[in-house]
């Protein structure tokens, strides 16, 4: 199945179970926009509260792949069942994921601000074109780096016992050739996220459930055709 038939599936199901899409929806909302309001309210706590979020949000995913899977979950029984399982290891994960993106960064990263303050050209015009460029060269080989963990935490739910690293490798393994699908379906849900921050967040209730079970739709479709090969 392509993007656009596993949202239409993913968007089918739900309709048929609107009480388990409107639990997780509000549970999303309740972990994601409370902490995003606090971090915005208390500026110092807000590494602290966006940790708390993406844990929080991580573990719905589980509900979301079993659901996709089944047509049925728990949305609370699951949540709490992933926390008391993988906590430390999801903690573990989010921090791996942001080291190995900014370190692959950190390679465009550093010449463009060593290029700042070491003034290496005698024209501003082109030292500030040469930063801009390795700048952005450094969040497209972020964003590729991204890309590749994206199926991370799917991965260990499937395999509780696996290390962290594991989890990595396999998705890495997993989605090398996919990267581009992972990012359309992401990109589909963007202009759906930015209306919800101006309407209070109340819209990722209904948005939510969508774009979680239409990922975990993505890793069970790649999932398969990696089985093939």
């Amino acid at each position: 199945m392509n993007n656009k038939e596993i949202r239409e599936k993913v968007k089918e199901a739900l309709a048929e179970n609107s009480k388990f899409a409107n639990r997780l929806g509000f549970f999303y909302w309740c972990i994601c926009f409370p902490f995003y309001l606090l971090g915005m309210v208390l500026p110092a706590l807000s590494v602290l509260f966006s940790v708390f979020s993406t844990i929080g949000s991580t573990a719905l995913q589980e509900s979301a792949m079993l659901f996709y899977r089944q047509r049925k979950a728990e949305v609370l029984q699951s949540f709490l069942s992933t926390l008391s399982k993988l906590f430390f290891k999801l903690v573990i994960l989010m921090l791996v994921k942001c080291f190995i993106c900014l370190a692959w960064g950190a390679i465009f990263l550093v010449p463009a601000i060593a290029v700042l303050l070491l003034k290496l050209f005698p024209s501003a015009v082109l030292t500030y074109s040469i930063a801009a460029a390795l700048t952005v060269i450094a969040l497209i080989v972020m964003s590729i780096k991204s890309l590749s963990l994206s199926f991370s935490e799917f991965v260990l739910f499937d395999n509780p016992a696996f290390s962290v690293y594991e989890a990595v490798k396999k998705s890495q393994k997993m989605t090398k050739g996919y990267r581009a699908r992972v990012l359309l379906m992401s990109l589909h849900f963007v202009p759906l996220v930015a209306i919800s921050f101006l309407c209070f967040g109340l819209p990722f209730i209904k948005i939510a459930p969508r774009f979680l079970v239409s990922n975990a739709g993505l890793y069970e479709e790649v999932k398969k055709r990696n089985g093939r090969n």
